[in-house]
């Protein structure tokens, strides 16, 4: 888990699910259950080499067949010393998201929020970490 990082999303889904408590999980009012996806590439802990500016990585997991239709919220942040700061948030409706990243050098994590399209509930999957090396 990476501390002191908030996800929005998270907590208007709370809303729309009818609660007052912000971060209350939604799961607990809805009648499915989803599973998380996996993330799969790259792969936990990879470098990815610099090629060109913007690098465009393509994240990609395994999204298991769930009971009720659902799209994918896919976050990315980049880790430093004293923060964690956003750079890519947004929905896809496949298990793969190309994102556009700085060429600097960086160590970024992800994850895949899997949310139900007409019904209120999501579930995270665990954070997934790769880094972008100084250019040669």
């Amino acid at each position: 888990m990476l501390p002191g990082l908030t996800r929005i999303a998270p907590i208007m889904l709370a809303f729309a699910c009818g609660t007052a408590l912000l971060g209350a999980p939604c799961r607990a009012m809805a009648d499915v259950a989803l599973v998380p996806a996996r993330p799969t590439a790259p792969a936990d802990g990879a470098m990815i080499e610099p090629t060109i500016s913007p690098l465009d990585v393509k994240l990609a997991w395994d999204a298991p067949r769930e009971p009720v239709p659902v799209h994918f919220f896919v976050e990315v942040v980049a880790v430093e010393r004293s923060a964690q700061h956003e750079v890519f948030a947004g929905y896809v409706g496949h298990s793969y998201a190309v994102v556009p990243l700085a060429s600097t050098s960086a160590a970024y994590a992800w994850r895949v929020y899997t949310v139900g399209l007409d019904d209120p509930v999501y579930v995270v999957s665990e954070w997934q970490r790769f880094s972008v090396p100084a250019p040669k």
